[in-house]
C-alpha cells in the first residue's frame, strides 16, 4: 500500500511532535543517571577513602588485606600487619583546639607515607589509631625492621601552631599464615598486639612472644649501640690488600668493630643493620673515617688506607668536608686514602653523587666500587663515575673453581677494567689455588683470610715491620 502525501503529512508531524516531547524527557533521565552514578562514585571514593588524611579507609584496608592473603596463599609467603597508635591527642586536642588535632593526623599519615615502600599500604582505623599491611618481605624480621622505622618517624616533635609538640606511639605487629587465617581475624590479633604494647609500655610487641623477646633483644642492642657511639666505644681492626703476583703488602682496609661489654668483640655485620635504621650509622661513619686516617698516619711505612663510606653519608652528611677534615686533622696525604663505595650508590646515578665523588677526587682521594659484580651497577656506571678501581664481590672468588659461569664473569671483568684503566682488585681469597687462578687472570691486588685476617692495630704494625723488606720500591723508598 502506497501512502500519499496526505495521509504522511500527519505521520510526519506526530513523528515530529513524540521526538519534541521526549528527547527533554530523554536527556533530563540522562543527567539524572550521571548524577546518580557520580555520587555513587564519590561515596565509593568516601567509603576507601579516610577524609581527613587521604589514607585509605578502614574497610578499603580490609579489603587489601584479604586481597593479599589471597595471593599470599598461592605464594606461599606470609603477611604482617602492623597497628599504630598515637599516644596524647586528647591532651592535644585539649590544649591547641580540635583543628590542631587535625593537622597532626595529617602529619602522621605523611610520616607513615615515609616509612612504606611502594607495594605496602597504610590506613587510618579511627581516631589516632593507624594500619599498616606489609605485604612479603624476610618475616619476622621484615615487619620488625618496618616498626622499628615507623617508631623512629613518629618520634620525632611535631610542630603545632609554632610550638614542637612530642608524641608517643604504641604499635602492635602480628605475622598472619595466609593458610590459617582470614581478615577479620588477622586486624582483630593486630589490635590486642597493640593492646599489649600499650598495657607492658614497650613501644612495640608482637602477638608472638617468641617473637617479641626476639624484638626486645633487639631494642636492647640499640640501646647499648647508642651508647657505645656516644663514648666513642668502637675499635678498628685491619685486613692487609697484597699486590699480584709478588705479595707485596699495598695497604690496608679498615673495619670497624664493636668491644662489647657482655657478647665479646662483634663485627660490623653483626650491628651495622641497627645502625642504619636508627641514622647511627653517619656518626659510626665519621667515626671510622677520622680514625682511620688518624691511625694511617702513624704507620712506620706509608701504605694506603681503605674505608668503607655508607651511602647514608651521602644522603645526610657532605662526605667531602668530614673527609677533608679527616686529612688535616690526621695529616695523612689524600693519595693514602682509599674510599670504598657501594653498587647501590653508583647505581642511583644521581647528579649528588656524581658530584661528591669528583669532589673526592679533586681532593686526590681514590675511590673504589666494592663488591662489583653483587648489586645493581651497570656498564654505564662504570663509563660516568670516575673510579679507580673495582674490587670484585667474594662470591665469585668462592666460586671460581666449580662455576663456569662465575669464572667467565671474572674474566670478563678484569679484561673490562684493563680496557677502562681501572685496576681490579679481587676479595675473599681463601686458597693458593683461587689466588694462583685470580693472577692469571690478571687482577692486580687481592684479599681474604689465605693472605691475612683482620687483626687489630699492634699486630698490624708488628705485620709491617716484618714485611718491610717486601714492601713495594717505592713505599720503601718513601717510607724511608
Amino acid at each position: 500500500m502506497t501512502l500519499t502525501n496526505d495521509a504522511l503529512l500527519p505521520l510526519i508531524a506526530g513523528v515530529v511532535f513524540g521526538a519534541a516531547v521526549l528527547l527533554p524527557l530523554l536527556w533530563r533521565q540522562r543527567r539524572r543517571m550521571r548524577a546518580v552514578i557520580a555520587q555513587s562514585r564519590r561515596l565509593e571514593a568516601r567509603a576507601h577513602t579516610d577524609a581527613l588524611t587521604g589514607l585509605a579507609s578502614r574497610a578499603a584496608f580490609k579489603e587489601a588485606l584479604r586481597v593479599a592473603l589471597s595471593r599470599a596463599r598461592r605464594a606461599g609467603t606470609p603477611v604482617a600487619v602492623l597497628m599504630v597508635e598515637l599516644e596524647g591527642l586528647r591532651a592535644i586536642n585539649q590544649s591547641f583546639g580540635s583543628a590542631a588535632g587535625d593537622q597532626l593526623l595529617r602529619l602522621v599519615a605523611e610520616r607513615l607515607g615515609l616509612g612504606l615502600r611502594v607495594e605496602d599500604q597504610a590506613a587510618r582505623m579511627s581516631g589516632a589509631c593507624f594500619a599498616v599491611l606489609q605485604d612479603g618481605g624476610d618475616q619476622p624480621e621484615a615487619a620488625a625492621r618496618m616498626a622499628r622505622r615507623l617508631a623512629s618517624l613518629l618520634a620525632a616533635p611535631y610542630t603545632l601552631k609554632g610550638q614542637p609538640v612530642p608524641c608517643g606511639t604504641v604499635i602492635g605487629v602480628v605475622i598472619g599464615d595466609p593458610m590459617e587465617t582470614t581478615a577479620d581475624s588477622m586486624m582483630r590479633s593486630a589490635e590486642e598486639a597493640l593492646a599489649r604494647a600499650r598495657a607492658e609500655g614497650k613501644g612495640i610487641a608482637f602477638l608472638d612472644p617468641a617473637m617479641d623477646v626476639a624484638l626486645q633483644g633487639r631494642r636492647q642492642l640499640e640501646m647499648e649501640l647508642r651508647e657505645a657511639v656516644a663514648l666513642k666505644a668502637m675499635t678498628l681492626h685491619w685486613q692487609p690488600v697484597y699486590a699480584l703476583p709478588g705479595r707485596q703488602l699495598l695497604a690496608c682496609e679498615a673495619l670497624l668493630r664493636w668491644q662489647h661489654p657482655t657478647r665479646g668483640l662483634l663485627p660490623a655485620g653483626d650491628f651495622m643493620a641497627i645502625a642504619e635504621e636508627t641514622g647511627l650509622i653517619v656518626p659510626l661513619c665519621r667515626w671510622t673515617l677520622r680514625a682511620a686516617c688518624r691511625e694511617a698516619a702513624g704507620w712506620p711505612v706509608p701504605l694506603s688506607v681503605a674505608v668503607n663510606i655508607s651511602p647514608a653519608q651521602f644522603r645526610h652528611d657532605d662526605v667531602v668536608d668530614a673527609v677533608q677534615n679527616a686529612l688535616a686533622a690526621s695529616g695523612l696525604a689524600p693519595g693514602r686514602l682509599e674510599l670504598e663505595v657501594t653498587e647501590g650508590l653508583v647505581a642511583r646515578n644521581t647528579e649528588m653523587v656524581l658530584g661528591q665523588i669528583n669532589g673526592l677526587r679533586a681532593l686526590g682521594v681514590k675511590v673504589v666500587l666494592d663488591d662489583f659484580g653483587a648489586g645493581a651497577a651497570s656498564l654505564t656506571h662504570l663509563v660516568r663515575f670516575p673510579l679507580d678501581r673495582l674490587k670484585l664481590d667474594r662470591g665469585f672468588t668462592a666460586e671460581l673453581g666449580t662455576d663456569a659461569r662465575a669464572l667467565a664473569v671474572t674474566e670478563a671483568v678484569c679484561a673490562l677494567s684493563r680496557r677502562l684503566g681501572i685496576e681490579a682488585c679481587a676479595s675473599g681469597v681463601e686458597t693458593e689455588a683461587e689466588l694462583a687462578q685470580l693472577a692469571g687472570l690478571g687482577f692486580g691486588r687481592a684479599q681474604g683470610f689465605l693472605l691475612g685476617r683482620p687483626q687489630p692495630s699492634a699486630a698490624l704494625r708488628e705485620m709491617m715491620q716484618a714485611s718491610a723488606p717486601w714492601l713495594p720500591e717505592a713505599t720503601r723508598i718513601a717510607a724511608e
